[in-house]
């Protein structure tokens, strides 16, 4: 009985790895891999993605031939390693029997959460639940060091956009230091967790991994990022045309900047709504970026195109700015971490609504 880890490859659905029990018994004829990370194409395209954005999408384990999960990894020459685990005999009829049972059809189908219940995650616990105390978990180095969310951008800093969009739909549930269990919803950690761990057989402590293989060695699929088209270097230069813009006071031109803008955050902030009250994905809520994001801009555009309109706005326009010098000094003590590259964007709007208000006490 094996654990099989996939390292990433190149689609966004396959970034993160993934995980498979293998049971190989020559005897018997058995090769298979048992694996949780499989999901029904709907023929309604629309229904399908409106199944995956509200999280409803349902994943089922299947029982494949060995040959047939390998093809995938080595057609994509994705890294495959093998750590053979150190089972007693009844362990192995225990977890062949577990697997048999979840493999029945009113059982096999789960309701899939990224962080919480995936197929690593299974395997995790369906391997705790076979051994109990007699397996042994090593530390990682990494436990308790970083968030579930610095974890998820550590494994795609190679795709800063990805990230970024990752931090701007997830909420504050993901920003809790990760213990060693829950840095194994990544297949990458329990494989370096597995290999330093131990069981207990006959009282005695002993490795868990008899021994590794690597099964197909694969390339690298992660590409370098360049500083000119990263998020950070984007934001900071809308920062300095907002800023250019205000300054030179070219009312025409500024005022359709601006009104785009608060449409693009607006809209950003009705989407983190939707995410947050419309789905299932528990880890989207609550999601603090709404303070900042908010949906409330998209009513603020035709007031700034009407001189009167946009003097009555005063206060409202004090309001906001306030709030948002409150998100700027508040953000040690706000329990979610906003992404670094969303800084150039907050301080635009707490400089325009700040502006605003200024410009319109004028008027009044």
């Amino acid at each position: 009985i094996s654990l099989l880890t996939c390292a990433a490859g190149e689609d966004i659905y396959s970034l993160f790895g993934h995980s498979a029990i293998r049971i190989y018994d020559p005897v018997n004829n058995i090769d298979n891999c048992y694996n949780w990370g499989m999901f029904e194409f709907d023929e309604d395209q629309v229904e399908f993605a409106t199944k995956f954005t509200k999280g409803r999408l349902k994943y089922y384990m299947d029982e494949q031939y060995f040959t047939e999960f390998m093809w995938e990894y080595d057609y994509f020459q994705r890294t495959v390693k093998e750590q053979v685990l150190n089972l007693t005999h009844s362990q192995k009829q225990d977890l062949w029997y577990a697997l048999q049972e979840n493999y029945l059809p009113e059982n096999r189908v789960y309701k899939y959460d990224f962080f919480f219940d995936n197929c690593a995650t299974r395997i995790r616990d369906i391997l705790q639940n076979v051994m109990g105390e007699n397996l042994v978990l090593k530390a990682h180095p990494n436990e308790n060091e970083y968030s579930l969310r610095e974890l998820l951008n550590n494994t795609v800093a190679h795709m800063p956009w990805l990230g970024l969009g990752m931090d701007l739909a997830l909420g504050s549930k993901v920003d809790v230091k990760a213990d060693n269990n829950k840095m194994m919803f990544l297949p990458k950690y329990m494989y370096e967790i597995y290999s330093e761990s131990a069981v207990t057989i006959d009282g005695k402590k002993q490795l868990l991994v008899l021994k590794e293989h690597t099964l197909i060695k694969g390339i690298n699929h992660t590409a370098e990022t360049s500083l000119w088209t990263s998020p950070g270097f984007i934001f900071w230069s809308l920062f300095l045309i907002s800023v250019i813009l205000t300054i030179a006071k070219v009312r025409f031109l500024t005022k359709l900047w601006d009104g785009l803008l608060l449409l693009i955050l607006g809209m950003l902030g009705i989407t983190i709504f939707y995410l947050w009250f419309g789905t299932d994905h528990v880890t989207m809520r609550p999601n603090f970026n709404v303070l900042w994001a908010n949906p409330l801009y998209v009513f603020f555009i035709i007031p700034l195109m009407s001189k009167t309109l946009h003097s009555r706005l005063n206060m409202a326009y004090l309001a906001m700015s306030i709030v948002l010098i409150l998100v700027i000094f508040g953000a040690m003590i706000i329990p979610q971490e906003f992404n670094s590259a969303t800084t150039p964007i907050i301080l635009i709007f707490t400089l325009k609504f700040f502006y605003w208000y200024k410009e319109t006490k004028r008027v009044v």
